[in-house]
C-alpha cells in the first residue's frame, strides 16, 4: 500500500503563485517594507487576524482572481461571512438609482467579514463612485480586512480614479501587504 502524499494542491498551488510574487507590506502610507510577512502568512490566513487589507496587482492572467476565489472558499469554510464581487458591476449595482436596496448593499458592505473585490480600476471610476467607494473603505477601516485584485499597479490608480484617487490609495495602503504577482507563464 502506498503512503498518501500531503499535498493540498490549492493551497500548494497558491504557495507557489506567491512566492514569484513581490510582496511589500506597508505599515502606513510612506513606510512600505518588503520582507517582514512570508508567503505563509499569507497562505495560512494570519492576516485576518491582524484585519490587515491585502491588494493584489498583476497583469491579465497573473492568477488575481484564482487568488480571490481560493481566500473567498476557505473564508466560506471558516464560517466568515465574506461577500466577493468585480468593482465595475458593484457600483454600477449600487448607483443604479432603479435599484431601491443600493443603500442596503453599501452598509452591508460596510459590515461583512471580509471583502473581497476584483477588477479594482479596469474602467475609470468617477467621483461618484469613488465618494461611495471611500465611504464603504473608511467604514471597513482597520475592523474589517478587504482583500482587492487590480491588473494595475497601485502608483496608476490617480490615473484612473477621478475624486478621492489619494484617499482610497492611502486608505487601502494604511495597513496592507501588497502582492505584485508575476504572470503564470513566468512561473511554471
Amino acid at each position: 500500500m502506498l503512503n498518501p502524499i500531503n499535498f493540498n494542491f490549492k493551497k500548494d498551488i497558491f504557495a507557489i503563485i506567491l512566492n514569484q510574487a513581490d510582496i511589500t507590506y506597508y505599515n502606513g502610507i510612506n513606510n512600505p517594507q518588503n520582507g517582514k510577512y512570508s508567503t505563509l502568512y499569507i497562505v495560512n490566513f494570519k492576516w485576518l487576524g491582524s484585519k490587515q487589507n491585502i491588494i493584489l496587482t498583476g497583469e491579465p492572467q497573473s492568477g488575481k482572481t484564482t487568488i480571490l476565489a481560493y481566500i473567498f472558499n476557505n473564508a466560506v469554510n471558516l464560517e466568515m461571512k465574506a461577500f466577493f464581487y468585480p468593482v465595475p458591476y458593484l457600483l454600477q449595482h449600487i448607483i443604479n438609482p432603479v435599484n431601491r436596496y443600493s443603500k442596503g448593499l453599501t452598509n452591508h458592505l460596510k459590515t461583512v467579514d471580509l471583502l473581497l473585490l476584483d477588477d479594482f480600476c479596469t474602467f475609470r471610476m468617477n467621483a461618484k463612485e469613488s465618494d461611495i467607494f471611500l465611504e464603504i473603505l473608511k467604514a471597513r477601516n482597520g475592523l474589517r480586512p478587504t482583500v482587492l485584485a487590480s491588473q494595475h499597479p497601485t502608483e496608476k490608480w490617480k490615473e484612473i480614479i477621478d475624486g478621492r484617487a489619494d484617499e482610497i490609495t492611502n486608505l487601502l495602503l494604511e495597513d496592507a501587504i501588497k502582492v505584485n504577482l508575476k504572470p503564470f507563464y513566468e512561473i511554471f
